[in-house]
């Protein structure tokens, strides 16, 4: 009967080892991985086992050595006497609630922000879900804030954390009151606040800045600016557009086998870019992806090369999603109403669509002006 920690390495490699002595990123002092030599990461958490009259024993004792060692005194007086093992409380593991999330129906930004921390904060903790501390948490947050992490990102990875804890309950349905420390755990992870951040989207391009890069882009890249500025349609959705998505009458009707809340979308592109397509396709002689790899077999997933280079061709600095933006941006300063913007986005909310309206002192002032000769005008 011992107690043990759990080591993982980068290769895969996962034991136990009974010494715990870790450096001050968690890493063992005592031990490597034999299979590639790299350092082994240990859990927060002591785990007991051994057997008991045939029974297979893992206790799951926090992350104090302490405990652990009077679980096994428990056990092993329980042991000589006869006497049934003392009760303990059943747990769910961090990996465990994981495979619960994993199996959910995840946007691609979720998935990657969820994967920051699987990676960052998993390190941080294994073991049984009820001994995360909202401690532990924040500084989990305060470490992604000093890594330049947008606040955003933190926001969804904390997210995740809560999200980990209501999939987990739910997955035990009647059986959640065996888990008072879960239980207890999920209502003080959740009284964490999301870090506050201007989420408001004030870098975009104007309309001549756009043209400026459609003009020192070459013709691949050069089309999807283009399609990007026309649709306002997310960087990886136009990377997946077929030529069949795009009907001789202009419309352009988009099922994605990957997008945000997996929406049909619909919309309208001009005669221009008709044209500019048509063309571009006669002389790439590309037949199904408009923007496909080498091969031809599949869509590509950027087009990074092109793209750093055009934008210091251009003088311009920014990232595809930026077009985006800039799309929205331009719709709201050419005052068409939010609602509408809103729809163009394919946003279900309007508060989502409020991070685009950027409105400029001089449309505010001329407002105010026409409101106070209203006024004026009623007396």
């Amino acid at each position: 009967m011992k107690a043990y920690r759990r080591a993982k390495c980068s290769c895969g490699y996962d034991t136990l080892v009974t010494d715990g002595r870790t450096d001050t990123q968690g890493f063992s002092l005592k031990q490597s991985c034999p299979k590639c030599k790299g350092k082994l990461r240990l859990s927060a958490d002591w785990i007991v086992r051994g057997q008991h009259n045939g029974e297979r024993i893992w206790q799951n004792c926090g992350p104090s050595k302490k405990a652990a060692e009077i679980a096994i005194g428990k056990i092993l007086e329980a042991k000589y006497t006869g006497a049934p093992l003392p009760k303990k409380e059943s747990v769910i593991t961090w990996e465990e609630a994981w495979v619960l999330l994993e199996k959910q129906n995840l946007a691609t930004n979720s998935k990657k922000a969820y994967s920051v921390v699987k990676n960052s904060f998993g390190n941080m903790f294994s073991g049984n879900l009820a001994n995360i501390k909202p401690a532990m948490v924040n500084k989990f947050i305060e470490a992604r804030q000093a890594e330049g992490i947008a606040p955003a990102t933190i926001a969804l990875a904390l997210g995740c954390i809560k999200r980990l804890y209501t999939l987990a309950m739910a997955d035990l349905d009647a059986r959640v009151e065996e888990y008072p420390n879960l239980l207890a755990a999920a209502r003080n992870i959740s009284k964490i606040k999301l870090p506050t951040y201007n989420n408001e989207k004030n870098d975009f391009w104007t309309l001549e800045e756009v043209h400026r890069l459609i003009d020192a882009a070459p013709k691949k890249l050069a089309l999807f600016i283009k399609i990007m500025i026309e649709t306002g349609l997310r960087p990886n959705n136009v990377y997946s557009l077929r030529f069949d998505d795009i009907t001789e009458t202009g419309t352009l009707v988009f099922e994605p086998e990957d997008m945000k809340a997996k929406k049909r979308f619909i919309t309208s592109i001009s005669k221009e870019l008709m044209r500019d397509i048509r063309i571009y396709q006669m002389e790439t002689g590309y037949r199904e992806w408009l923007f496909p790899t080498h091969k031809g077999t599949k869509p590509v997933t950027h087009l990074k090369h092109h793209w750093v280079a055009t934008c210091a061709k251009a003088g311009l600095e920014g990232t595809p999603h930026k077009l985006r933006h800039s799309f929205a941006s331009n719709l709201v300063k050419a005052k068409v109403p939010l609602i509408e913007v809103s729809k163009l986005l394919g946003h279900s909310k309007i508060n989502t669509t409020m991070r685009y309206a950027h409105i400029d002192r001089e449309t505010l002032d001329n407002t105010l002006s026409e409101y106070q000769k209203l006024i004026r005008g009623n007396r």
